[in-house]
């Protein structure tokens, strides 16, 4: 885990960093059993984000047991405003006793929880009996691997420059992400539009043709960067 993984966290109800093994594992659990506990993280962007990529594998995502007398449940979840919240992970308590389950995420968020300048990621943990069968990122001191990834996209696409050539077609110069796929579509009203082109921006900035349609008295293009 990256050494400034706690400067992101805005909110802690109930819940500690735990270690144990030596000094060798650490984790997030309640503090307290038999009441919830809460662990908020705010993630702060310069422009509104496009498109978020969240991983946190199996062994360290969130780990829940059951011994019949204590058990755990957990969930995560993510919201663009830190009010509403939407949940992208259930970790329910693991049917039958001495039963133990770990849950991964490892995907986009979803649209919902997109389209401003802040991603909030919050885990919801409650272990009944004792304290420590619901955990949060899991992780040995001597595994170098991330346990956890957040990826974010933020910057779109932007028409740097349009030109009518010669032969009557229109010239469309645009610059965004490199490696982004860019989607380049227009319309004739800005209600309806059409796809013209897709192409990935390997080199950060793209040169697009598009014939002129006779009789058109508006033509409006927009480039879209897609989410993969």
């Amino acid at each position: 885990m990256a050494t400034n993984a706690d400067a992101f966290v805005v909110e802690r109800v109930n819940i500690q960093k735990a270690v144990f093994d030596g000094g060798r594992m650490s984790c997030w659990s309640p503090a307290s059993a038999d009441q919830g506990a809460v662990l908020t993280k705010r993630f702060d962007f310069p422009e509104p984000v496009l498109a978020a990529y969240v991983r946190l594998s199996a062994d360290v995502g969130l780990s829940v047991w059951n011994y019949g007398w204590a058990y755990g449940e957990g969930s995560l979840h993510a919201s663009k405003d830190g009010q509403s919240w939407e949940r992208i992970l259930d970790a329910p308590t693991p049917t039958g006793v001495e039963a133990e389950a770990f849950y991964d995420y490892d995907e986009l968020l979803p649209a919902s929880v997109l389209g401003t300048k802040t991603l909030w990621l919050q885990a919801r943990l409650k272990s009944v009996g004792l304290s420590d069968k619901v955990q949060f990122l899991r992780h040995s001191a001597e595994n170098a691997s991330q346990c956890f990834t957040l990826k974010a996209r933020w910057s779109g696409p932007k028409f740097t420059g349009v030109q009518v050539t010669g032969d009557g077609r229109m010239r469309l110069r645009l610059v965004g992400p490199k490696a982004g796929e860019v989607e380049i579509q227009t319309s004739t009203n800005l209600s309806r539009w059409w796809t013209l082109h897709i192409s990935t921006n390997w080199q950060g900035a793209l040169e697009f043709d598009d014939s002129i349609t006779q009789g058109s008295q508006h033509l409006f293009y927009r480039a879209v960067l897609r989410a993969r």
